[in-house]
């Protein structure tokens, strides 16, 4: 689908600024606070978190529970070693 999208642009000859995206030098009006006003299409979206909150949790459980499994299997060697 990323692929798709770059096609697109290039095809149209979008390009990213660092500032916004341009069109052939030009802005692109329909990103502009005035057009949007004008046309009465609200705030523009803010950016979003790329994970969400029980994603991250999920992750931290899985790291304790295998932080735990490993200590475990390290504490067992180490007291099979001393024997």
């Amino acid at each position: 689908m990323q692929m798709i999208w770059r096609d697109r642009l290039d095809a149209m000859n979008i390009r990213d600024t660092g500032k916004g995206y341009k069109r052939d030098g030009g802005d692109l009006k329909f990103l502009g606070q005035d057009y949007r006003k004008e046309h009465n299409l609200g705030k523009a979206r803010e950016p979003r978190p790329w994970f969400s909150k029980s994603w991250y949790i999920s992750t931290q459980v899985i790291k304790d529970v295998y932080a735990r499994f490993v200590g475990d299997q390290f504490v067992g060697i180490m007291d099979s070693l001393g024997k």
